[in-house]
């Protein structure tokens, strides 16, 4: 499972690469979801068994999914599973038209991590957290559909050096102040409304998300090439890593 889940975000990140070469010869246009890479070489948390909603009254779009595992490159089988209580939580405000507004409670992720694999728990609590920047999604529609986003990252234990139960220690895996993060979530049934339709509420009860460090962004000149093709390319991301899986 750990080799299969690292190859996710470096499917994404070979569409969006493609996607920029298609665009140099199509007109260009806005994007629903956000154009960003997963950087390969950073952690990332998968997660499962997760909610969304979404209030048109308010504008808040929350979701609420359940860490599995913490993929890196430097992990002997290539990822650690989670335990004890865990929650990634997403929590953001958005308008009429799906465009964001301003964070609410931002992205947190906790749970527990035996990095070493040695049945020790070696870091346990508030893993991750930060406010959210910016936001997209797909059009509205039937599932499976997309959303994602930018955050800040702030703080958590995994922005800390890491004394290892087995010996030895970790740098930070997450640098605050350095590239951003980015989520992805995938909604793969509806239990109210139509996802995506932000002029009336929608929910969503059986999500999944990806949570890593993101690659830079190139300038708005590129961002403008990538649009129209950007909710293309991780869809086709998504159908290949799913017959991976």
């Amino acid at each position: 499972m750990g080799t299969k889940s690292k190859n996710y975000p470096r499917l994404a990140g070979f569409a969006l690469a493609v996607g920029v070469q298609l665009m140099l010869v199509t007109p260009a246009c806005r994007a629903d979801l956000i154009p960003f890479v997963f950087d390969p070489e950073s952690p990332l948390i998968q997660g499962i068994n997760g909610s969304l909603n979404y209030s048109a009254a308010s504008g808040r779009f929350h979701s609420e999914t359940v860490p599995l595992t913490f993929n890196a490159p430097f992990l002997p089988r290539g990822f650690v599973r989670f335990s004890g209580p865990r929650t990634t939580t997403i929590d953001l405000f958005v308008d009429k038209d799906g465009g964001f507004v301003q964070n609410g409670t931002g992205l947190q992720v906790t749970g527990a991590l035996d990095l070493d694999s040695d049945q020790i728990v070696d870091v346990s609590g508030r893993l991750l957290f930060g406010p959210i920047t910016a936001f997209g999604a797909e059009a509205a529609g039937p599932p499976t559909r997309a959303f994602d986003g930018l955050f800040e990252v702030q703080g958590g234990i995994l922005t800390e050096p890491i004394a290892l139960s087995g010996g030895g220690s970790l740098p930070p895996l997450f640098s605050e102040g350095g590239s951003p993060g980015g989520f992805f979530l995938s909604a793969e049934n509806v239990t109210g409304g139509t996802l995506g339709d932000f002029l009336r509420d929608f929910s969503s009860g059986i999500v999944k998300s990806d949570t890593i460090v993101t690659i830079p962004e190139p300038d708005s000149s590129i961002l403008l090439l990538i649009g129209t093709t950007a909710t293309a390319v991780f869809g086709m991301a998504k159908k290949r890593f799913k017959r991976q899986r």
